[in-house]
């Protein structure tokens, strides 16, 4: 595996790890209240948790694609 030479300073600027890393704070803080307080698993509907569920990849995969400031493509 090979990392981007300036991984540390790209980090900041490439929206994937922006996008990763939301998804991944917000996803973990629902687990973690569902699991802290069971009765708001049923606040949030079905629907809801499924669409946010599909947005997730979507939108990590839309922002893989996203042209970037810097590129050399």
């Amino acid at each position: 595996m090979k990392l981007i030479d300036n991984w540390r300073a790209e980090s900041r600027r490439l929206w994937t790890m922006r996008v990763s890393l939301f998804w991944t704070l917000f996803w973990s803080a629902i687990g973690a209240l569902t699991e802290l307080w069971p009765s708001l698993a049923d606040v949030i509907p079905l629907k809801a948790f499924i669409a946010l569920g599909v947005l997730m990849p979507v939108s990590h995969a839309l922002a893989r694609l996203m042209k970037q400031p810097g590129a050399d493509t």
